[in-house]
């Protein structure tokens, strides 16, 4: 039963972990979609909102993701973020093909955001106490039963222990690893 609910964490684990991953790249997907698109500006207004972005990038890469890796939500993107806002939305489109192309800009601007909010919620994402308590206590209940089978050889009993032992501190490992994507 304990491998089995072990297991279950793992694989709820890693997914999260796969999720997270995903996250980021949308986020950087639409970092890049945006930066392209904001390319088609007049260069009065090009220049800054590419530095704003590359500047953004610069720190989430830099700043923010070490602050996370510690369980932190950084909250240095939103002034870059909200800079790089007033500079596009300050942009007053005078032709047909500038409106359409402005509305697409801020179509991506919006899933940049949406994807940045989805970031940082997954920085909070880790198994509860519960979970480690369950996790912890099963394998030492695990491995002090195992002592209690009866093995004729004591070197083959102790061998079995220690190999059951290092597969749980394995296991928990990579729980561990995998906790905070």
């Amino acid at each position: 039963f304990y491998a089995l609910a072990v297991a279950m964490i793992a694989i709820t684990v890693w997914e999260t972990y796969d999720a997270a991953g995903k996250i980021v790249s949308q986020e950087a997907t639409a970092l890049a979609t945006l930066y392209r698109d904001v390319g088609a500006y007049p260069q009065s207004s090009r220049g800054p909102l590419q530095d704003e972005l590359r500047g953004y990038a610069e720190y989430v890469i830099e700043e923010a993701w070490p602050e996370q890796h510690k369980g932190l939500i950084p909250l240095g993107g939103v002034e870059r973020i909200n800079r790089f806002q007033k500079i596009l939305t300050s942009f007053e489109p005078t032709t047909e093909g500038e409106k359409i192309y402005h509305a697409e800009t801020m179509r991506s601007y919006n899933h940049l955001i949406d994807s940045r909010r989805m970031r940082l919620d997954a920085v909070q994402t880790k198994l509860p106490a519960l979970m480690w308590t369950v996790i912890f206590v099963g394998a030492a209940l695990a491995v002090v039963s195992s002592c209690f089978f009866r093995v004729r050889d004591p070197r083959l009993h102790m061998s079995l222990v220690l190999l059951l032992t290092t597969f749980f501190a394995m296991v928990i490992f990579v729980v561990f690893a995998f906790d905070r994507p």
